[in-house]
């Protein structure tokens, strides 16, 4: 005897993730998470799996450190690649609901190659160490013409500034040609790195 079972109606959720590719729905969440952001050209879209591994003596691996993640990498005709990572939440063997569009992050990449993937610059944000002594209201004084705002000072003369999404290079470049500047730097993503081999990242599409 041959037994059957209907296959259950997908939710409204997983409906809507499968009726368009990856690369167009994280266009459109780029769109609602950064509105300032230049309209998106699409080129092209790669796929990462990316874990953190440990091993045991012998060399062989034995667990997966902290949540994995697909990365979509994607060339959208700005100044750095698009990134945007997808983690993963497991459930007894898997993760039933994957991808968590919802829950994703975007960064900025200059390079597609494995430190710059997993080290990215967080968007907008960049770190300003001046010369002399400034508030916040006088640092955005002086500030204004570049098209940037100081979002808080961080500690004696250094401050987190807020830059066009996605043309944060362009906006570092106009702050750093100012005397009373000493140096401007991209915020990145920090990660452990005390275990080994550490962060891996497999190209999977």
């Amino acid at each position: 005897m041959i037994l059957t079972s209907l296959i259950p109606e997908p939710n409204e959720a997983v409906a809507l993730a499968a009726s368009k590719p990856p690369f167009e729905l994280i266009q459109e969440l780029l769109r609602q998470t950064y509105p300032d952001a230049p309209a998106p050209q699409f080129k092209w879209c790669h796929g990462y799996y990316e874990r953190c591994l440990g091993t045991e003596e012998d060399g062989k691996l034995i667990a997966i450190y902290f949540p994995p993640a697909v990365d979509y990498l994607m060339d959208l005709g700005y100044e750095t690649l698009v990134l945007f990572k997808s983690w993963m939440t497991v459930h007894v063997t898997g993760d039933p609901t994957f991808p968590h569009w919802e829950q994703g992050k975007f960064f900025a990449v200059r390079k597609e190659e494995r430190r710059d993937i997993l080290y990215p610059f967080m968007p907008q944000d960049l770190l300003v160490n001046m010369k002399g002594q400034f508030s916040v209201e006088s640092l955005s004084a002086l500030l204004a013409p570049t098209g940037v705002s100081v979002v808080e000072n961080t500690g004696g003369s250094l401050f987190r500034i807020k830059a066009p999404t996605f043309a944060e290079d362009a906006a570092a470049a106009r702050i750093r040609a100012l005397p009373e500047v000493a140096y401007v730097e991209r915020n990145t993503l920090v990660r452990m790195i005390d275990v080994s081999p550490g962060w891996t990242l497999d190209r999977i599409f």
